[in-house]
């Protein structure tokens, strides 16, 4: 139904940044409210009693052909099923995630989609991560005996949707970390196909002090930002490669526009 169109597409906006980025002149990266409309329901237009007789289950619901919104949180949740760690409910699903701003990424004439996801990931392909009665001091703590330590990832996926790159953001602390935001993401220059993302973290080891009071949320949190080349491949994939060399691994660069010029003072050192 177009009202519940317009609900889900408001819910992925307001998730994303109020900007178009470009990434150079033959790439650049749109919103989500940039893209194609959503495609017409069959049927002539509905009424409003229609519209009551829908949400109280005296009709049903029109046929609409999926969006690009819809067809991409399909394609994340496969993404996301294939590499989790922690379980999933019955239906696939588990609140022990986060999908970020999600983008159309135009690479060189190709059209692509790129996403970040919020997840713990396996670190070996049998890993299991359950929780036991929830308690303070074992918020972050997997009953198998690692901690619970989210990571932030970032999906390609193509035209019709299927996977074509991945990457898991690497945060080199000397401690497990849980990373809970990517609040910032754009180009480096228009001379590199490169994307800055501003990745937000935490310490999840277990003598972090963790917040007690709504005022201590947020106090302990940190920010870097990661540069990220993206190369198409022959296959049509999108390889993506984490380059720590100018910024270092982890940072003090909290924002994009300083993250650019301290690489653009670290290359020009090295010429």
């Amino acid at each position: 139904m177009k009202t519940d169109r317009n609900i889900a597409a408001w819910r992925w906006g307001a998730l994303a940044l109020l900007a178009i980025v470009h990434l150079n002149a033959a790439a650049e990266i749109k919103l989500l409210s940039d893209w194609e409309p959503d495609p017409p329901c069959e049927g002539p237009p509905l009424t409003m009693d229609d519209l009551h007789d829908i949400q109280a289950g005296l009709k049903p619901r029109p046929a609409c052909p999926k969006s690009e919104t819809e067809r991409l949180e399909e394609a994340n949740w496969i993404s996301l099923r294939k590499r989790i760690a922690t379980k999933l409910e019955p239906d696939g699903t588990t609140l022990r995630k986060f999908f970020g701003q999600g983008f159309r990424l135009h690479f060189d004439g190709d059209i692509f989609y790129l996403q970040v996801i919020g997840f713990m990931p396996k670190s070996r392909a049998d890993e299991v991560c359950t929780f036991g009665p929830y308690k303070k001091e074992t918020v972050y703590q997997c009953l198998e005996g690692q901690r619970f330590a989210q990571a932030c990832h970032i999906a390609i996926y193509n035209r019709q949707f299927e996977e074509v790159g991945w990457h898991t953001v690497r945060i080199n602390e000397s401690y497990p970390v849980f990373c809970n935001a990517i609040p910032g993401l754009g180009r480096q220059d228009a001379k590199h196909d490169d994307v800055l993302a501003v990745v937000q973290y935490f310490s999840v080891a277990k003598e972090s002090k963790l917040a007690s009071k709504i005022s201590e949320v947020g106090s302990d949190w940190n920010r870097m930002t990661v540069r990220l080349k993206l190369r198409k491949t022959g296959d049509g994939r999108v390889e993506i490669e984490q380059d720590d060399r100018c910024l270092g691994n982890p940072n003090t660069e909290e924002e994009i526009p300083e993250a650019r010029v301290a690489i653009r003072r670290c290359e020009k050192s090295t010429r």
